[in-house]
């Protein structure tokens, strides 16, 4: 049995020691790999990731650069990309993906992925506790009371999120699972553990394994409202790209974002900027994201469909559909 870490860096120096320094107590009984992603950084990130690489061992340790001059400017995007890169070069049965600033608080988790996936073996996502790091403040990371074992991932879907980092995801090895990688544009998240969850179970750990930090200098707050809305329903609807299966607990989920994005699909680019808009028109794939992002070359038969089904979402939860038809006229 092989792990394989993937962890995402960019202009990150100051965290880089952190990370590793964690990485190296946790008890690894097995084989693994760590595939660092280096997005271009223009500090000192690369330095102190060849200084580990040395640390760790060039059969242990491996760096990729992402490439700055892609013309993809959307962050999450970005990260998406270097994450599938990373996943594509690893080779580990079950993989850990965090992001550079981020870090471990546990160093006996592995251990216990290992005991849990000998006896059951059909799991494909265990998901463990995590805190949130807010300046000066630790908080403890709200997973509505998750309780040990086998959790339902339709119940999940629509009313929880754990940080991909607080999990260990087995490698899933089917040709549906690459091809679909390589077409959708986010995978970061909740869209890595729901496309997991459709090839086996779910398991949950409660202990904090991880530190998540919250940066004040995000892309997510450096948006407007309009544009975090319309970002979420992006992702929506990659989501269901990936895990069809799961479409109706999707929805439930995310069903704010895309009744607002609908109800602004006609007056879109004064909401979020022309430039926001043209961007996000080209990471949809389904007749929803044709139709509400890209409204003025969206086909007829793609607008009648979308307008059938915001009348079952105006069936579902009437209320929700009256107050986001007034937030998006403000």
């Amino acid at each position: 049995m092989k792990f394989s870490f993937l962890i995402t860096f960019y202009n990150q120096e100051e965290f880089v020691d952190n990370c590793f320094e964690t990485i190296k107590k946790i008890k690894i009984p097995t084989d693994f790999e760590m595939i660092v992603g280096d997005d271009g950084s223009i500090d000192k990130t690369r330095e102190k990731l060849e200084y580990w690489k040395s640390h760790f061992g060039e059969d242990k340790f491996k760096i990729i650069t992402g490439n700055r001059n892609d013309g993809v400017i959307n962050i999450t995007v970005r990260v998406s990309n270097l994450r599938k890169k990373l996943l594509k070069e690893s080779s580990g049965d079950y993989i850990l993906h965090l992001d550079g600033d981020d870090f471990y608080c546990d160093y006996d988790f592995i251990v216990d992925t290992i005991n849990l996936v000998e006896k059951h073996p059909n799991i494909s996502v265990i998901m463990f506790k995590y805190r949130m790091l807010d300046g000066n403040k630790t908080i403890e990371a709200d997973t509505i009371n998750l309780k040990e074992g086998l959790v339902d991932k339709k119940e999940y879907i629509r009313t929880r999120y754990v940080n991909s980092g607080a999990c260990v995801l087995k490698r899933i090895k089917n040709e549906r699972f690459n091809q679909m990688l390589d077409k959708t544009f986010y995978y970061t998240d909740n869209p890595m553990l729901i496309f997991n969850f459709c090839f086996g179970d779910v398991w949950h750990i409660p202990k904090n394994i991880l530190n998540y930090r919250k940066s004040t200098n995000s892309m997510w707050n450096s948006m407007k409202q309009a544009q975090q809305l319309v970002n979420l329903f992006a992702i929506y609807e990659n989501i269901v790209f990936l895990a069809e299966e799961f479409k109706n607990d999707i929805f439930y989920h995310y069903r704010k974002q895309l009744l607002y994005s609908y109800f602004i699909r006609k007056n879109m680019e004064s909401k979020v900027g022309k430039e926001f808009l043209n961007e996000y028109k080209n990471y949809v794939l389904g007749y929803l994201g044709k139709a509400i992002l890209n409204y003025n070359d969206a086909s007829e038969e793609d607008k009648i469909e979308t307008d059938k089904f915001i009348q079952e979402v105006r069936n579902f939860d009437p209320d929700l559909y009256e107050k986001m038809e007034k937030d998006a006229s403000i």
